[in-house]
C-alpha cells in the first residue's frame, strides 16, 4: 500500500498500479502536465481523492475511487468540498473508465477549467452526499458520454453533511455535449442554472436516459426530486439554445421542470425535440403543459409524445469488438473463500482484478487465473452481496458487472473427539 503522492510541476509522469487509503487527499497534482493516473485504488481519502490545480493534459482512467472526505472519527465522510476528482483551474483533462463514488461532496468537480475536457465512461455509484458531476465557474465545451449515473433507492439512508443524494448532474457554462449517459435512480435528473456571473447556454443532451428516480423524496436542496431542471438563479444569467434529442424521461415527481423567471420565451430559446416522458408532471413557468405533446410547437419543440410506461430497451447490442465482456458468475451464490469462476470475453491475456462488493465501496482484488474468455477469484472475507466485475490489467477497460450473492462461511468441523490409546 503507497503513501499519497504530491506532485508540484512536474511533467510525463504515469503513477499506475497504487492502492493508497485513508490519506488526506491520495493524489495531489499542481502545475503539472502529461500526467496519466492509471489503474489505481484510491479509497477513503481524509479530502480529495485526486486533486488537479493549474495542470494540463491530464488522464485519469481505469481507476476504483471509492470514498472522499473521510476525517471523522467515525470513517464517515462529512466535509463539504471533497470532492473523489476535483479540477481546479486546469485544462485538456480527460477523466475516463473509473468506478467512482462514496464521496462527501461531488464525485466530480470541473471548476473553471478549459481546453479539450473530456468524462467518459465511468460507472458513478451512490452514496454519494454532493452532485455526482458538477460543472461552472466559466468551465465550457466538456463532452459528457456514455457514463452510468447509479443512484440509491434510499434517499436518507446515512447522517452525512448533505443528508440526502444529490442530482446526477449541476450544469453551467456553453457548448456541453452530453451524449448516451444513462442516469437512474438518482436524488434529481440533471439541473441546468444561471445567476450572478453563470449561464447555461448552447449544450447539446442526445440519447439521454433518465429512469427510476425517488419519486417520494426530495432532492438535496428540499425539492421535488426533477429529472431535468433548468432554474434561473439571481443576477444576470441566461439559459439559450439549450437542445434535448431523443432522451427517454421517465419514473421522477417532476421530469421537466422550468423556473426562469425574469428571462425570456424559455420554451422559444430552448428546444425538447423526439423526447419520450412518462411517470411523472410537467412544471413550466407561464405555460399550461401537463403532457409531453403539449411541449410540440413551442419554439422548436416537436415530436414529443407520452409514455405510459418506460419504452423497451429492446435487445442489447452486441458488444464492440475487444470490449470486455462478463456474461455469467459460476455459482451465483458463494460464501467468503469460496472459489467462483467468471466467464466472458475479452478479458485479455495480461490478467484481470476482480472488483467485489463491500460494506463501504469497491475492493479490488487479483483474480486466481485468467485467460481471454475464463477467470477465477476465490470470495474475500470483506465481501457482501452486490455486483461484481472485471477490470483488465492492461487498462483496456472493465467489464459489465453481474449480481453475485455472498452468504455466511460454513463454520469449521468440529475437532476429531480425543482417543487413548489402550495399554
Amino acid at each position: 500500500m503507497a503513501n499519497r503522492v504530491m506532485l508540484d510541476g512536474v511533467h510525463g509522469q504515469i503513477l499506475q498500479g497504487l492502492d493508497i487509503r485513508g490519506q488526506s487527499n491520495c493524489i495531489v497534482l499542481t502545475n503539472c502536465s502529461d500526467i496519466r493516473i492509471a489503474n489505481c485504488q484510491l479509497h477513503k481519502a481524509g479530502g480529495a481523492s485526486v486533486y488537479l490545480d493549474h495542470c494540463d493534459g491530464i488522464t485519469v482512467e481505469d481507476n476504483t475511487i471509492f470514498g472522499s472526505g473521510y476525517n471523522d472519527p467515525q470513517g464517515r465522510p462529512e466535509h463539504h468540498g471533497d470532492d473523489v476528482v476535483a479540477c481546479r483551474d486546469s485544462k485538456n483533462v480527460t477523466i475516463q473508465r473509473n468506478v467512482l463514488g462514496d464521496s462527501a461532496h461531488e464525485c466530480i468537480s470541473l471548476l473553471s477549467c478549459a481546453g479539450t475536457l473530456i468524462v467518459r465512461g465511468n460507472r458513478f455509484q451512490t452514496p454519494t452526499y454532493g452532485s455526482l458531476l458538477t460543472i461552472k465557474n466559466g468551465t465550457n465545451g466538456v463532452i459528457v458520454e456514455d457514463n452510468q449515473f447509479a443512484g440509491s433507492p434510499d434517499v436518507t439512508r446515512s447522517p452525512r453533511s448533505h443528508q440526502v443524494h444529490h442530482r446526477a448532474a449541476q450544469i453551467s457554462g456553453t457548448g456541453h455535449k452530453f451524449r448516451g449517459n444513462t442516469i437512474r435512480a438518482c436524488g434529481g435528473g440533471y439541473k441546468l442554472s444561471s445567476g450572478t456571473g453563470q449561464v447555461c447556454n448552447n449544450c447539446t443532451f442526445d440519447d439521454e436516459t433518465f429512469l427510476d428516480f425517488i419519486i417520494s423524496g426530495r432532492d438535496g436542496e428540499g425539492n421535488p426530486v426533477r429529472a431535468i431542471e433548468m432554474q434561473a438563479g439571481s443576477g444576470v444569467g441566461s439559459l439559450n439554445g439549450n437542445r434535448f434529442t431523443r432522451c427517454k424521461v421517465f419514473g421522477a415527481a417532476e421530469l421537466l421542470h422550468l423556473a426562469m423567471v425574469g428571462l425570456p420565451s424559455d420554451l422559444a430559446q430552448n428546444a425538447w425535440i423526439d423526447c419520450e416522458f412518462g411517470g411523472g408532471t410537467f412544471y413550466v413557468t407561464g405555460q399550461a403543459i401537463s403532457r409531453a405533446e403539449d411541449l410540440n410547437g413551442k419554439g422548436a419543440c416537436s415530436g414529443n409524445r407520452t409514455l405510459s410506461v418506460p419504452p423497451s430497451p429492446g435487445p442489447t447490442p452486441p458488444p464492440t469488438p475487444g470490449t470486455p465482456t462478463l456474461t455469467a458468475i459460476t455459482p451465483a451464490s458463494a460464501a467468503a473463500g469460496d472459489v467462483v469462476t467468471f466467464s466472458g470475453s475479452s478479458f485479455g491475456t495480461a490478467g484481470v482484478f476482480v472488483i467485489w462488493s463491500v460494506p463501504n465501496g469497491l475492493l479490488r482484488r487479483d483474480a486466481l487465473m485468467a485467460t481471454d474468455t475464463k477467470a477465477t477469484a476465490s470470495v474475500p472475507v470483506e465481501a457482501v452481496t452486490g455486483p461484481v466485475f472485471l477490470r483488465r490489467k492492461d487498462g483496456a477497460g472493465a467489464t459489465n458487472s453481474l449480481p453475485l450473492t455472498v452468504g455466511a462461511a460454513p463454520p469449521p468441523p468440529p475437532p476429531p473427539p480425543h482417543s487413548r490409546a489402550v495399554t
